[in-house]
C-alpha cells in the first residue's frame, strides 16, 4: 500500500498517513516506521496509530524538512512489520450479564446468538495495533467480519476498569474508569494498568491477544492512585491545601505510544529557575500552586525559592522576596494570598520535593491515578541536597514577570 501522506502536526510534529482506513499493512507500516524513525537526529519520540505514526520532533534544533524527506522515503520502502513484539498475552475475560452488559444487545444485532459472539471472540489471537485514549489502553483487531458491531449512540459516563468492549472492527480494554462508548461484552480480571508497578503498562504496540473465557472473577479496582511515600525527611505539614496545589517536575516523556502523556509543569521555565534558585537538577519536583494558594508549615530550618506567578506569597505575614533563595525557620509559615500576576507558581526547597515516580517522572497525572491534590494534612518530604542555593537573586534577564496583556502570533 503506498503512502498516503506526510502533513505537519503543530511546531513539534510531524504526520505520516499510510492509508485512508485501517488495515494490517497499514498498521504494521506505520509500527515498522516508528521503530526506524527513533534514532533519526532531531527525533524525540515516534507514536505508531491505527493507520499513521506520529513523530515528535525537537522544533528549535530539528530540521524539519529533511525529517520528512527521510520519513517518506522510508515510509514506501519499509515493509510493514509483521512480526510484532513475539509476546502473545492471554486475557481471561467473564462474558455478559454485569460483567458484559452489551453482549445480548451486540448479539441481537448481529443476529447472533450470544453464545456464537464469545466463540468469535475468542477464536483466535487479535493484534495490538497502538495505545491510547487512557493510560495502556490497547486497540487490537481486526474482528472477524461477523462480529462488527457499532459504538453505541450514547457513550456511558463510568466504564469500569477491566471492561472489554468492541467497536466496529475493534476490540478493547479499559484500563481505567473512565467515559467510553464501546459495546461491553465482558471484563477481565486482569489488570492491564497499575501506576504502583515499576513498568505500570501491559500491552505494547505489536503485542498478541488471546481472549479466553472464565465463569468468574475477582475484578480489579476501578480506580488506583500511587500513595505518597513517606517523607524520610518532612519539611512541610499542609495546612491549608488551596485550590489546586501539586507536585510536578519536567513530565514523563517518551511514553506516548503507550498512551501515557508527558503531563509535567504548567510553566516549565519557572519550574527549572525555581530548581537552580535553590540548587536542585532543573528536572527536580516542585510544588506547583495557584490561587488560592496553600498554606505550608515548616517542619525543619529550609532554603526555599519561589518562582513564576506571583500570588502575594508570606512568610509569617512578611513578603516573601521571589526569584531569590530565602530561609524559612521550623515553624514558619508560608502562606499564598491574592494573585497579583500569572497563574502558575512554584515552591522548591533545596533539595527537592521527595515524591513517588512514575516512569521516571513525579509528575501529577489525574486521568492515570499518578499523584492528587494535596490535601490539609499532608507531610511533604525533601530529598537530599547535590548543590548549594543560590545566594543572589536571579539576574534580571532570566526572570519572566507575567504581563497582563499577551499578544499570540498563530
Amino acid at each position: 500500500m503506498s503512502l498516503t501522506a506526510v502533513r505537519p502536526c503543530g511546531d513539534r510534529g510531524i504526520l505520516v498517513e499510510f492509508a485512508d482506513e485501517l488495515s494490517m499493512d497499514a498498521n504494521g507500516r506505520a509500527r515498522a516506521l516508528a521503530r526506524r524513525m527513533r534514532d533519526v537526529p532531531g527525533v524525540l519520540e515516534t507514536v505508531p496509530a491505527l493507520r499513521s505514526a506520529l513523530l515528535i520532533i525537537d522544533p528549535l534544533r530539528a530540521d524539519r524538512a529533511a525529517i520528512e524527506l527521510t520519513a517518506a522515503d522510508l515510509a514506501t520502502r519499509l515493509l510493514p512489520d509483521t512480526t510484532g513484539t513475539g509476546r502473545v498475552i492471554d486475557v481471561p475475560v467473564v462474558y455478559g450479564e454485569e460483567a458484559g452488559a452489551d453482549l445480548d444487545d451486540v448479539a441481537a444485532a448481529l443476529n447472533l446468538p450470544a453464545s456464537e459472539v464469545i466463540a468469535l471472540h475468542t477464536s483466535g489471537e487479535f493484534g495490538v495495533f497502538m495505545l491510547g485514549f487512557a493510560p495502556g489502553f490497547p486497540y487490537m483487531g481486526l474482528l472477524p467480519q461477523p462480529l462488527e458491531a457499532p459504538r453505541l449512540a450514547t457513550p456511558r459516563l463510568r466504564v469500569p476498569a477491566g471492561s472489554v468492549a468492541i467497536a466496529g472492527v475493534l476490540t478493547g480494554i479499559y484500563p481505567l474508569q473512565t467515559p467510553g462508548g464501546w459495546a461491553l461484552v465482558g471484563r477481565t480480571p486482569l489488570r492491564i494498568y497499575d501506576p504502583r508497578e515499576p513498568d505500570p503498562i501491559l500491552f505494547r504496540p505489536g503485542d498478541r491477544v488471546r481472549f479466553t473465557q472464565v465463569s468468574s472473577a475477582q475484578f480489579p479496582a476501578d480506580r488506583i492512585t500511587a500513595p505518597p511515600p513517606l517523607p524520610s525527611r518532612p519539611a512541610f505539614e499542609v495546612i491549608e491545601a488551596g485550590l489546586f496545589t501539586t507536585m510536578q517536575d519536567l513530565g514523563r516523556h517518551g511514553y506516548r505510544s503507550l498512551g501515557m502523556p508527558d503531563a509535567g509543569a504548567m510553566d516549565p521555565d519557572a519550574l527549572r529557575l525555581a530548581n537552580l534558585t535553590a540548587g536542585n537538577s532543573p528536572a527536580a519536583a516542585a510544588l506547583e500552586c495557584t490561587a488560592p494558594g496553600p498554606a505550608l508549615r515548616a517542619l525543619d530550618d529550609l532554603s526555599v525559592a519561589v518562582t513564576g506567578a506571583d500570588l502575594t506569597a508570606t512568610v509569617d505575614g512578611t513578603a516573601i522576596e521571589m526569584w531569590r533563595t530565602v530561609r524559612v525557620r521550623a515553624g514558619q509559615v508560608i502562606r499564598f494570598g491574592a494573585p497579583h500576576s500569572g497563574m502558575w507558581a512554584y515552591v522548591a526547597p533545596a533539595g527537592g520535593i521527595e515524591a513517588r515516580t512514575v516512569l521516571g517522572s513525579a509528575s501529577t497525572y489525574f486521568s492515570g491515578g499518578v499523584g492528587r491534590r494535596l490535601e490539609r494534612g499532608d507531610i511533604i518530604g525533601v530529598g537530599v541536597r547535590h548543590g548549594n542555593p543560590l545566594a543572589t537573586p536571579l539576574p534580571a534577564q532570566m526572570v519572566r514577570i507575567p504581563k497582563d496583556e499577551v499578544t499570540v502570533h498563530v
